[in-house]
């Protein structure tokens, strides 16, 4: 699973790009294999939602600092 603060462009780039071969990998197994193309999707979807939630997780930290940064910020402008 991706560290949440290690993410970085290139990284989600390289993870699309995976993705997709992996979906595409699936599309052309389904009439040889239905049971496998399945499998195949729904590991795409999982690592979509680990990526995707990893992400949320990173800029939900950023924003969270901000915020306390500018609170801290409003703090010493009225002392």
């Amino acid at each position: 699973m991706l560290d949440p603060r290690a993410i970085s462009l290139a990284q989600i780039r390289s993870e699309e790009m995976r993705h997709k071969a992996d979906f595409e990998r699936s599309v052309a197994l389904y009439p040889v294999r239905p049971s496998l193309h399945r499998r195949v999707l729904s590991g795409v979807g999982r690592s979509l939602i680990t990526l995707g939630a990893a992400l949320e997780n990173r800029y939900g930290e950023v924003k969270q600092h901000a915020a306390w940064r500018h609170s801290n910020n409003r703090m010493e402008r009225a002392l």
